[in-house]
């Protein structure tokens, strides 16, 4: 039968013989996939959890209407924002790009707004590349029914950071979000890392960095911080100070 989510399990084979079974056979452990319909937000993929070219759990790659050579594939690269590892497409010299990757599937609220930031960069400035974003309710070209994001041309080969408008699904429900790629034909490529989907009424995310990271004592400091991509607007922030870790 089907085993549960994110459980643990163990297994040993042991072989045996008109004498008797085998002793001191090692037993072999493995833990069973998260279920990728439960949803927590702000939801974030850099592509660097698994060992390229194998895509995280529940990512999928489609090849649209234009039959050509090339896909999208999850590429070990030195050319990831985040190393080790971008979603990375290449260009065929003859066919125009209709390649898509689609999210895992996302359990949406209904009434719920949401958005997607990612980084996305082309391989060359001397070849425009296009590249767009749209939601929908299956991990198809057919299934993708909402624009969120579309840049027509570009030719930065530093990571720019791509911000869609926000969606609000009317009912709660399985959602998916698609990366499409149409560049025309023989350009070069495009690569896109570090993706967040954030539920903008939920709280805002933590701070994620502090410099300096050590302070002197009796020296007036200025101290910067730097914030996680996702959740809702800050309105303001609370600092807690102590020897106590963490601090109250």
């Amino acid at each position: 039968g089907n085993m549960a989510y994110s459980t643990l399990h163990y297994w040993k084979i042991v072989p045996y013989n008109a004498n008797g079974d085998a002793t001191g056979c090692t037993a072999i452990s493995f833990t069973t996939q998260a279920d990728p319909t439960v949803t927590t937000f702000p939801y974030t993929q850099n592509f660097d959890g698994v060992t390229a070219p194998a895509l995280p759990n529940g990512w999928s790659v489609v090849n649209g209407a234009t039959s050509n050579s090339v896909q999208w594939a999850n590429t070990s690269t030195a050319s990831a924002r985040s190393a080790p590892n971008a979603m990375f497409i290449s260009y065929d010299a003859l066919n125009a790009m209709d390649d898509w990757f689609f999210s895992p599937p996302l359990q949406l609220t209904g009434g719920t707004s949401y958005q997607v930031t990612f980084y996305y960069r082309a391989g060359s400035t001397s070849y425009s590349e296009r590249l767009e974003v749209q939601w929908g309710t299956a991990a198809s070209v057919a299934g993708m029914t909402g624009s969120l994001f579309n840049n027509p041309g570009f030719t930065n080969t530093s990571y720019a950071q791509g911000v869609s408008s926000t969606f609000t699904p009317a009912s709660s429900g399985i959602y998916y979000i698609g990366w499409h790629g149409y560049s025309i034909a023989d350009e070069l490529s495009i690569y896109v890392d570090d993706i967040s989907i954030a539920a903008l009424n939920s709280p805002p995310s933590c701070a994620s960095g502090f410099s300096p990271a050590n302070l002197a004592t009796g020296v007036d400091v200025t101290a910067n911080l730097t914030w996680a991509s996702g959740g809702g607007a800050p309105t303001g922030y609370k600092i807690f100070f102590g020897t106590d870790n963490p601090p109250t």
